[in-house]
């Protein structure tokens, strides 16, 4: 491991990930919660650190570590959800979507992918447009065939998490999650299905950070770096996805649940996070240490340390972070490097004119390059003026979170 990757995880990562720990410990404290589920697989390291830490200080504080993940969870909502959300849900767009995540996100066993397949008339590796995923979208709605096998993996899904909720103690007095966050579906999501069987959902959702929230979850929700209605400028510097790359696991991600040896155990995806071992090691260090000497950690440094790296990465942060592989789809297909290097004329279609051009006009209806981190993306590459490709990519934020915020307000 290279001098500037230790350095990068040890001067940022390790700080963060302690003044995130103690937020959260904090705020269930605040809100008469001794109970925290910390959701897999980015409450993982806040997990480890929230459980040191409240031993350090013998604060009566329970953490546990809960298998979840999108795909699971929406799988088992299915059941419950309407037909309008379950297929806003099931054919949501994402970098490079294709027909085989689409069955990966019904749960579809082989023989059923192969009957979907030939169903719909597709090629399950053709990566969809816009407009082919709403045509599949529409076609799915007024199919019977297409439900029924939605209705009987759901239902089924629904059963088995519904066991694994009682096993881990879901169903027994309040409890608070911890998760990184952005829309607040997760916590929606859990307390839908939990609701369904008669339990009384979170007490509070704490979270790194929410774009949006629901109406009816937004009062039990505390964040600790932006929430939907405030530090705006701050969450059009921030990267989400960089965010929970930052936060590593040991294992893959949650596809579901199996009984097994009298046990609910989750089943897990066998690609994982590469470099876990070497960066946790790290982070492991760092935090007995801090707890041995007993130092205060400066959140308010922190934080403007996370943007600045965030919106202008040197060259330490960009060998660490080209490390870490990311995938926006439900199912995790096709993972890639959060950098990536870009060609000028590819760095071009992200100027804001271009990409005005592309939404309102005819011309360059063509997806953008796959890019999870454009910030850093633009720092690696071998370009002039980045400056000004930064400052497109800050103004297009700055519409986005308009967007986002006038739709919240509506």
């Amino acid at each position: 491991m290279s001098t500037e990757v230790r350095e990068t995880i040890s001067k940022l990562n390790a700080p963060l990930l302690y003044s995130f720990s103690e937020y959260v410990l904090n705020t269930a404290r605040e809100n008469n919660v001794r109970r925290i589920y910390f959701l897999a697989r980015d409450g993982y390291e806040p997990y480890i650190f929230s459980k040191k830490i409240a031993a350090a200080r013998c604060a009566e504080l329970e953490c546990r570590y809960l298998f979840a993940s999108r795909l699971a969870w929406r799988l088992a909502g299915y059941a419950l959800f309407s037909e309008s959300k379950t297929l806003e849900l099931l054919f949501s767009p994402s970098q490079s979507v294709t027909p085989a995540m689409i069955w990966e996100r019904v749960g579809a066993t082989q023989t059923e992918k192969e009957f979907l397949t030939k169903l719909f008339g597709v090629c399950e590796d053709e990566v969809l447009t816009g407009s082919d995923l709403n045509a599949m979208r529409n076609a799915a709605a007024r199919n019977s065939d297409f439900w029924r096998i939605v209705r009987k993996n759901s239902e089924n899904a629904l059963a088995i998490t519904m066991q694994y909720f009682r096993q881990e103690k879901l169903t027994d007095g309040p409890f608070a999650v911890c998760d990184t966050g952005w829309s607040g579906s997760m916590q929606t999501c859990l307390e839908t299905i939990l609701k369904a069987q008669g339990a009384i959902g979170p007490k509070c959702g704490i979270y790194f950070g929410l774009y949006a929230c629901p109406k009816k979850i937004k009062c039990r929700t505390r964040t600790y770096f932006f929430g939907p209605c405030d530090h705006f400028f701050r969450k059009a510097k921030f990267n989400n996805n960089l965010l929970e790359t930052m936060f590593v696991s040991p294992h893959g991600m949650t596809q579901g649940y199996r009984e097994e040896a009298g046990r609910i155990r989750p089943i897990l995806k066998k690609e994982r996070s590469e470099w876990f071992s070497q960066d946790h090691k790290i982070l492991q260090e760092w935090l007995n240490d801090r707890l041995e000497r007993g130092d205060a950690v400066q959140t308010r440094e922190i934080g403007k340390k996370l943007i600045g790296t965030m919106y202008k990465p040197g060259s330490k942060e960009l060998e660490c972070f080209s490390r870490y592989r990311f995938s926006d789809d439900p199912a995790e297909g096709h993972r890639e490097s959060i950098v990536r290097k870009l060609t000028k004329r590819e760095a071009k279609r992200f100027l804001v004119l271009n990409r005005l051009r592309v939404r309102f006009t005819r011309k360059g209806k063509r997806q953008l390059p796959s890019v999870y981190w454009l910030y850093g993306s633009i720092e690696a590459s071998d370009l002039k003026f980045k400056c000004l490709y930064r400052w497109n990519c800050f103004v297009w934020e700055v519409m986005r979170l308009l967007r986002i915020a006038f739709r919240n307000k509506g």
